[in-house]
C-alpha cells in the first residue's frame, strides 16, 4: 500500500520541464542571409516559461547591423528562431520575422509559443508593439541600437492545440426496403382537408329549406292577378 501511495503522489507532482535554444539574426534583401546566433533560452516547467538572453545579446546585434545603410533598413528582416530537439540543421527550425526598421521605435515583444500535446514547442511568433496598423516604417528610419533588444520588455504566450467544436449530424431519412429514400406523403390542400365539412353544411342548409317549405307550405299567390268583378268604368 505504501509503494502503490508513493507512485501515485510521485505521478501527481511530475511537471513537465525542458530547455529550448532561441535564436536571432538580420537579414539583408541585398546580402545572403547571415548564420543564427543564439538568443537566449526558453525554460519551460508547467504552464510557466521564461526567456533567458545571452550575454552577448547587445555585440551580437551590433554585429548583424555593422555592415547595414540606413537606407537599406527598411527592407531588412529581423528574425527569431525555435531549435527542436529533432532539427538537425538551421533550415528545419521553426523561424518568425519582422521588419527591422520597428525594433527602434518597439517598447513591447511577444513570443507566442505553440505547443504539442506533450507540452512541446514546435512553432514560434514573435510580435513587436506599438506597430503602425498598415506595417510600414517610420519615416525617420535608423538602425536600432546595440541595446536596444535587451531593453524591450519580454511577454511570453503559451498556446496549446484545442478541437474544434464537433459538427452537429442531421439524422439520416429512412430507407425502403429497397434501399430507398422513404419519400414524404405530399401535404393536402386546403379543399381535400375540409371538403366533408363543406358538404355538411350544404346539406344542412338544403335540409332546413326544405322543411321550411314543407311545414308553411307555398307562398300566398292571393291578390296578385286582378279580378274581374269590377271590370273597368265607363265614363259618362
Amino acid at each position: 500500500m505504501l509503494s502503490l501511495l508513493t507512485v501515485v503522489v510521485g505521478a501527481a507532482v511530475h511537471v513537465y520541464a525542458a530547455q529550448f535554444n532561441i535564436y536571432h539574426r538580420v537579414v539583408q534583401s541585398t546580402s545572403s542571409p547571415a548564420p543564427f546566433a543564439q538568443r537566449g533560452t526558453l525554460n519551460l516547467v508547467g504552464s510557466n516559461a521564461n526567456l533567458e538572453s545571452v550575454s552577448t545579446l547587445s555585440e551580437d546585434l551590433a554585429r548583424f547591423t555593422q555592415n547595414l545603410k540606413s537606407e537599406d533598413v527598411g527592407g531588412a528582416l529581423y528574425q527569431v528562431a525555435l531549435q527542436r530537439p529533432e532539427d538537425s540543421s538551421q533550415t528545419e527550425w521553426a523561424v518568425s520575422s519582422v521588419k527591422l526598421c520597428h525594433l527602434s521605435s518597439s517598447t513591447t515583444q511577444t513570443f507566442h509559443f505553440y505547443l504539442s500535446d506533450e507540452d512541446k514547442p514546435y512553432a514560434v511568433n514573435y510580435f513587436l508593439s506599438p506597430v503602425d496598423h498598415s506595417g510600414s516604417c517610420p519615416r525617420q528610419v535608423s538602425k536600432p541600437g546595440t541595446e536596444r533588444v535587451s531593453q524591450l520588455n519580454t511577454t511570453i504566450l503559451l498556446r496549446r492545440p484545442s478541437s474544434p467544436p464537433s459538427p452537429e449530424l442531421k439524422t439520416p431519412p429512412p430507407l425502403t426496403p429497397e434501399g430507398q429514400v422513404v419519400q414524404p406523403i405530399p401535404e393536402k390542400s386546403w379543399l381535400q382537408k375540409y371538403w366533408f365539412y363543406i358538404a355538411i353544411f350544404f346539406f344542412a342548409l338544403t335540409a332546413e329549406q326544405y322543411l321550411l317549405t314543407v311545414l308553411t307550405g307555398p307562398p300566398d299567390e292571393e291578390g296578385k292577378q286582378g279580378g274581374g268583378d269590377g271590370g273597368s268604368r265607363r265614363h259618362a
